[in-house]
């Protein structure tokens, strides 16, 4: 049975890889951020191709698509997937090509790669870069071909920020701060960009609303040893979050201004960053103006080593499920064969 829906749609996204002279067009399940979680407006692959698993990427050329996803979707994949013409292709089963394989064996000399450089991770937009390298090919990043076909795309998330009582941390932005500017020093860098949402959540000790199950805020961070540049959404910032950046001397700036402020900022020296989660875009920015550190975020492990009162707030939420689920328990053997039981009652 034909899915003349997404049919429709990929010939309407060829059209417009047509008009901008791009040949194949990489569509990978992401944010701006890296994100495992992504919201609606991210949601691109599946609008295109109907594969609505949290794992995938698709592939589309002028004459036929793929989809890369893995064993734990083989089967909704190959349901979702029929009548749309898009292949699908089990990732590390046997004969199967990796997508930089299936580039390089479908692309011809001096032909052109499409993706949203946003979307895409450092790490795997430079591999590209090496693996095409002989073919010639031209990467093309600095545009979103799939918003000029998704008409009714839903707008990006934004939620007001929220800015918890510090005691809840044990530790406040200025000693973050601190303990992530000496580590900057210690890798010989003069800036640092983040864009790991929980990365800059944790350092900033507040929280968002912008991905579903996920308490983070669509922003992004630049750091030097004396300054903190944050980017987030007009819509997000609150009264409550002005004073808590002015106390911390946080200097805000709109989102969306994000990447033209990293064009035309002050950089001396050399920027940090963490090729796996900074994407492909900023990377370009990052390494057309000043030498590029490749470290983990120096977050990373800061956060992952709790201090007192971090242990001490996990212990009493863990109780506290621990009673949600023993009055659980406690209904189900009360009301089991009694009254009707499902997900909603």
């Amino acid at each position: 049975m034909v899915n003349q829906k997404i049919q429709d749609r990929l010939a309407a996204l060829r059209a417009v890889m047509k008009k901008n002279g791009v040949d194949w067009y990489m569509v990978p399940t992401a944010d701006f951020h890296n994100s495992e979680y992504v919201d609606a407006y991210f949601k691109v692959r599946e609008y295109l191709c109907n594969f609505s698993g949290s794992n995938g990427t698709l592939i589309v050329g002028m004459d036929e698509a793929g989809l890369w996803t893995d064993g734990r979707y083989f089967i909704q994949a190959e349901r979702e997937l029929t009548g749309t013409g898009v292949t699908l292709y089990r990732m590390l089963e046997d004969n199967v090509p990796t997508k930089e394989e299936f580039l390089q064996q479908k692309m011809e000399n001096g032909q052109t790669l499409g993706f949203d450089g946003r979307v895409v991770d450092t790490r795997f937009g430079l591999k590209l870069e090496k693996d095409l390298a002989d073919k010639q090919i031209k990467i093309v990043y600095g545009k979103d071909l799939a918003d000029e076909v998704w008409t009714d795309r839903p707008a990006l998330p934004c939620h007001p920020v929220l800015v918890p009582d510090e005691a809840l941390f044990g530790q406040n932005v200025s000693e973050k701060l601190a303990a992530v500017r000496k580590d900057m020093a210690a890798h010989g860098a003069s800036g640092l960009f983040l864009s790991k949402l929980d990365d800059l959540m944790w350092l900033l000790n507040i929280r968002g609303a912008d991905v579903e199950c996920n308490p983070v805020a669509l922003s992004y961070a630049y750091l030097t040893q004396d300054e903190c540049h944050f980017f987030l959404q007009d819509g997000e910032v609150t009264d409550v979050l002005k004073a808590h950046a002015a106390k911390y001397h946080i200097t805000l700036h709109p989102y969306e201004e994000a990447a033209e402020w990293m064009e035309s900022c002050a950089i001396t020296g050399s920027v940090m960053c963490d090729e796996g989660n900074v994407s492909y875009a900023f990377y370009k920015i990052l390494e057309n103006r000043a030498e590029v550190v490749d470290a983990a975020n120096p977050t990373e492990l800061l956060k992952a080593v709790k201090n007192e009162t971090e242990l001490a707030n996990m212990q009493e939420v863990y109780l506290k499920d621990s009673v949600a689920v023993c009055k659980f328990i406690y209904w189900v053997k009360k009301n089991v064969g009694k009254i009707p039981m499902t997900e909603y009652s």
